[in-house]
Order: structure tokens, then C-alpha cells, then sequence
């Protein structure tokens, strides 16, 4: 029978000496491990998607990028017959593991790969019927409405396949493979990427486009079926581990989990269809650049999501109460501060980046630099809160959190149509923002405190050096470096001595003397190591 947790006065000592181990033991190493492979992702489909994004605009047109976006986001709304699978098998993959619970594993995978199997069935059948009305309420033009509907129903196909893939890169994370999902994912990234240049090039279309994606869906697939079997050759995938106990554990979890995503795609993924119904077409492209902007904000984010929910679903299936409270700590105090860097520079240096970027597409830049900066402080409270709502999820405490990210994307839908029709883009923007806001940075670490049974107090004091540093470093940020920046190199260095100059105030203000310490150390043993090795 697992312990209760440790009890709130017992807290800051223990917690300081589970904090010490998580420093430099196999828990910290394995959550950096991890945060690396993802970040790598990251800046490898950021680079294509900075240097694509301005191709396909130029190549298809507004119009047809407009298209294409919008297709995409009503092909991912399919995402909420996931009815929260994913989430619960990534949770319980790493509850599973360290608890050394092989059979659970297998039962846990088999129910959700099994199930995905037959929402993809249903996935295909519901874009050949919405293929042929969409066009119509989204008013389409006669002469475009066939390629429209063409588009609905290829990269419906496509996320048919990738339904059974996002279960295989979800259990590849839960066991802690965030290295061979990720070697899949940006490989699959990179030669869709060089598909649709070349396809470009020649002069091809928006279906040309959308077929290779839809090739790419099925190599993918392929490619994280092969990968599991490498990485857990035990596991087995039975229709007999299909247990009526496995099914209400998955959606015991995975329904609050569905809710939250409900909640979280009314936020994120509608904006292109309210644009493209009370506004146009050719106005999702500028809010798209913007929003996209704000994605790789998120991205950064999300590839510390993944290793800390395993982490810390590891730590409460192994009841390690005191190890998870120090991770909280510590992984807040760094979310934070790196929250507060990505948000500065997208507002002080935004501008002068689109105007370098996109300024000979056609797209409004002003209006997409304020349509960012509004986005940004959206996802700078959002993502600061990340360690929050991650060991919310981690402790199967989700169910308030979830009724409450429903709540602001109702907010947030009704917002945006109302402020949408009176001030266009910057209203939907705000009618993001404003809600967002009120909840990320009240109401859910007041909620993750209680989950976790630690008194606001060690919370805050956690954060004070985090807040001083970002206020700082806003002060400072827009003076540092060439001012407006003429060429891509010129912005690069601006941000380059933005970055160490966040850098010194961190080592300086944002860090306690402990973690200062032991950077000094790491430093001073990388120091050690090259002098070795390049001793003659």
C-alpha cells in the first residue's frame, strides 16, 4: 500500500535534501537528456519551417496558404476523438515503468493502439462526408470548392495514419525514448520538407502538397512501429490485454484529459476557422505567421512537458514524494525564467524580425507584429506555468484543471467572435489572451499546490529570483545590441548579446548560491577535460 504523502510542515527541509540529489543524480540527467533530444526537434522543424513558410506563401498565394492552413486546422480538430488516450497512455506508460509493472505496459498499450485503430476507421468515413459540405459553409468560391474538398479528404486520410502513430511516439516517451521519437519525427520532418521544395519548384499545387504529406503520414508510421520494437522488444500488443480494468483506468484518466484538450484546442487550433467565417480567407495567413511565431514559444516548452510528466509520473508510481516536490521547485524556477526570456525578445525584437522575414511576401507586417505581441504574453503566462498543470497531470489530479481549461475556451471562443467583429485580428488575439492570463497565473498553481501538498510559501520564494531577473532583463533588453537591425546578421547579434546578457543576470540574481555552485563545478570539470585531452 503506497505511503501518504509527506505532510506540509515536514516539507522545506526534506525537500531541500531531495533537491540536492535531483542536482546531480539520475532523475536530473535523464530530464536534461531528454529536454535535449526535444530541443534539437525543435530547431531543426523551426529552421524549415522559417525558411518553408515564406515558399509556400510566394508558391500557392495568400489564398491558397489561407487554404491550406484552414484545412489543416479543421483536419486537426479530428484530434478530439483521441479522447484523451494520449495523455493517459504517456501517464501511465512511465506510472507502469516504475512501478516495474510489465504486464501493465502491455494491457495499457494494447487497449489504446486497438482503439485508435478503429477511430482512424471512423476518421475516413467522416472526411468523405465532410468533403462534401465544407466547402459550401465556408463559402468557398465555385471554382475553388472542388480543390477544397479534395484537400478535406487527403489530409483527412493523413491524420486517419497518424491516429495508431500517436500512440507508438506516446509510448516511446512514456518510456522515456524521447531520442528515437525524436529521430523519427524531425527525419520525417526534414524529408517532407525537401518534398515539398522540390514540388514547389516545379510549379506544383496545394494537392501536390497535401499528397506527399500524406505519403510522408505512412513512412512515419512505419518507421515508430519499427522503433518500438527496437526499444521494447517485450512489449506485446494482444487483443486478449483488451481488459475491461485496463479500459476504465485509460478513461478514468484519459476523459479529463479529453476535456482539458477540448478546452485547449478551443484556445489554439480555432482561430483560423473563426477567421475564416466572420473575417476572410486571406487574413488567416497574417495571424497564422503570428501564431506560428508563438508555436515555437510553445514547442520549446512542450519538449520539457514530455520528460517531466514521465518523470514525475516515474516519481508517484515509485511514491517519491519528496523527490516530485523538488522537481516542482526547480523545474518552476526554470520555466519561468525561461518563459520571461522568450517573451521579451519576441516583443522587442518581433518586429524587425518579420519586417526581415516576411517583408517581401505582401503580408501586413504591423498588423502581424501586434497580433504576436498580444499572442506572446498569452504564452508567456501560459507555458511559466508548465511544471503546474504537468504534475497536475502526473498525481491523475486533472479532473478540476480540465473543467477548467473547458472554461476558458468557451471564454476565449466567445471573446474572440465578439471582439473579432470589432476590432478583426487584434480582437481575436485578445480574445485569447485575456482569459489565458486570468487563469494560468491564479488559478492553476494555486491548484498544483494543493495536489502536491506545498505551502505557497516555498512556492513563491522559489520564484522571486526568476520575476527580479526577467524585470531586469525587460529593462535592459531593448538597449542591448545594434539598434533596429538593417540584416539577418545584425539581428543575430543583437540577440546573441541578448542572450548573454540573460545569461549573466541568471548566474548573477537568478539562481541560488547552491545551483551556482554546481554550475561553476560543471564548468570547471569541462575546463579540466578539454586541457586533457588536447594536452600535447
Amino acid at each position: 500500500m503506497r505511503p501518504e504523502p509527506t505532510a506540509i510542515d515536514a516539507i522545506p527541509s526534506s525537500t531541500g535534501e531531495a533537491a540536492a540529489q535531483i542536482a546531480t543524480g539520475p532523475v536530473r540527467a535523464t530530464v536534461l537528456r531528454n529536454i535535449t533530444f526535444n530541443w534539437g526537434s525543435l530547431v531543426v522543424g523551426a529552421i524549415i519551417s522559417l525558411v518553408l513558410t515564406p515558399i509556400m506563401i510566394r508558391s500557392l498565394g495568400q489564398y491558397y496558404y489561407g487554404m491550406w492552413v484552414l484545412v489543416m486546422s479543421i483536419s486537426d480538430q479530428y484530434g478530439l476523438l483521441d479522447l484523451g488516450m494520449t495523455a493517459g497512455l504517456l501517464r501511465f506508460a512511465g506510472y507502469f515503468q516504475g512501478a516495474k509493472d510489465r504486464s501493465g505496459l502491455d494491457e495499457i498499450f494494447s487497449v489504446a493502439f486497438l482503439l485508435t485503430v478503429l477511430i482512424s476507421l471512423a476518421i475516413c468515413a467522416s472526411s468523405a462526408i465532410a468533403a462534401g459540405f465544407l466547402p459550401s459553409f465556408f463559402e468557398i468560391a465555385p471554382d475553388h470548392r472542388a480543390t477544397f474538398g479534395r484537400l478535406i479528404l487527403v489530409l483527412g486520410l493523413t491524420t486517419a495514419i497518424a491516429f495508431p502513430e500517436r500512440m507508438l511516439a506516446a509510448y516511446l516517451r512514456g518510456i522515456q525514448r524521447f531520442d528515437l521519437f525524436n529521430v523519427a519525427a524531425t527525419g520525417a520532418v526534414v524529408i517532407r520538407a525537401i518534398l515539398f521544395f522540390v514540388a514547389l519548384s516545379r510549379g506544383s499545387g496545394i494537392i501536390t502538397i497535401a499528397v506527399i504529406t500524406l505519403a510522408m503520414g505512412g513512412v512515419s508510421f512505419a518507421t515508430h512501429y519499427l522503433l518500438i520494437r527496437w526499444a521494447d522488444p517485450e512489449l506485446r500488443i494482444r487483443a486478449a490485454h483488451f481488459t475491461m480494468r485496463r479500459l476504465r483506468q485509460l478513461f478514468g484518466f484519459g476523459i479529463y484529459a479529453f476535456v482539458a484538450s477540448l478546452g485547449t484546442r478551443l484556445i489554439t487550433r480555432l482561430d483560423s476557422i473563426v477567421i475564416g467565417r466572420i473575417l476572410t480567407l486571406s487574413l488567416i495567413a497574417p495571424f497564422n505567421v503570428a501564431s506560428r511565431l508563438t508555436d515555437y514559444f510553445v514547442g520549446v516548452f512542450s519538449a520539457v512537458h514530455g520528460p517531466l510528466l514521465s518523470t514525475m509520473s516515474e516519481l508517484d508510481g515509485a511514491a517519491k514524494q519528496e523527490e516530485l516536490q523538488a522537481l516542482f521547485l526547480r523545474s518552476s524556477r526554470y520555466t519561468f525564467l525561461l518563459s520571461l526570456l522568450m517573451g521579451t525578445i519576441l516583443v522587442v525584437d518581433g518586429e524587425a524580425f518579420l519586417k526581415l522575414w516576411l517583408g517581401s511576401s505582401g503580408l501586413d507586417v504591423k498588423l502581424t507584429y501586434k497580433v504576436l505581441v498580444i499572442l506572446t504574453v498569452c504564452y508567456a503566462a501560459n507555458q511559466a506555468q508548465l511544471p503546474s498543470w504537468t504534475v497536475i497531470y502526473a498525481r491523475a489530479q486533472h479532473q478540476l484543471l480540465a473543467g477548467l481549461i473547458l472554461c476558458e475556451g468557451l471564454v476565449n471562443i466567445a471573446l474572440s467572435v465578439y471582439w473579432g467583429r470589432q476590432y478583426g485580428l487584434v480582437g481575436i488575439a485578445l480574445g485569447t489572451t485575456v482569459p489565458a492570463v486570468v487563469h494560468h497565473l491564479l488559478i492553476v498553481p494555486y491548484y498544483a499546490l494543493r495536489v502536491i501538498h506545498l505551502p505557497p510559501s516555498a512556492y513563491l520564494r522559489a520564484l522571486l529570483r526568476p520575476l527580479l531577473t526577467g524585470a531586469m532583463f525587460w529593462v535592459l533588453c531593448p538597449y542591448v545590441g545594434p539598434q533596429q537591425p538593417q540584416s539577418v546578421v545584425l539581428l543575430g547579434v543583437r540577440v546573441l548579446l541578448q542572450l548573454v546578457t540573460f545569461a549573466l543576470l541568471i548566474y548573477i540574481v537568478g539562481l541560488p548560491h547552491a545551483e551556482r555552485q554546481i554550475i561553476w563545478s560543471a564548468f570547471k570539470r569541462f575546463v579540466a577535460n578539454i586541457r586533457s585531452r588536447y594536452a600535447f
